[in-house]
């Protein structure tokens, strides 16, 4: 997302407003948050710099860092991995979505 778009998805009338949220000028009114929250943007992120830490724990972050960390041919072999090894609990395996990149 673009800071064009991502001014618009809040409403602002200006770029120039978004500007001065970066600058600490000015901050963002509730219905700008919403409107952030409502296209996935993480509002605790915007508001104090710092994720929300209790969604996932220390293991599963590390997990997802080394997921993240790896190329394409990695990362399907994780995906492979993963999903075989979650056949033998309770739940189904999720399939991942491949996107192309």
């Amino acid at each position: 997302m673009t800071q064009t778009q991502f001014a618009e998805a809040a409403g602002l009338k200006s770029r120039r407003t978004l500007s001065q949220y970066e600058a600490d000028e000015r901050s963002p009114d509730a219905a700008a948050l919403a409107a952030w929250a409502a296209h996935g943007v993480d509002v605790l992120y915007v508001l104090t710099g710092q994720r929300n830490a209790s969604q996932l724990t220390s293991r599963e972050a590390a997990l997802l860092a080394n997921y993240r960390a790896s190329d394409a041919k990695g990362r399907a072999a994780l995906d492979s991995a993963s999903a075989a090894l979650a056949q033998s609990g309770a739940a189904a395996p999720v399939a991942a979505q491949r996107k192309a990149g």
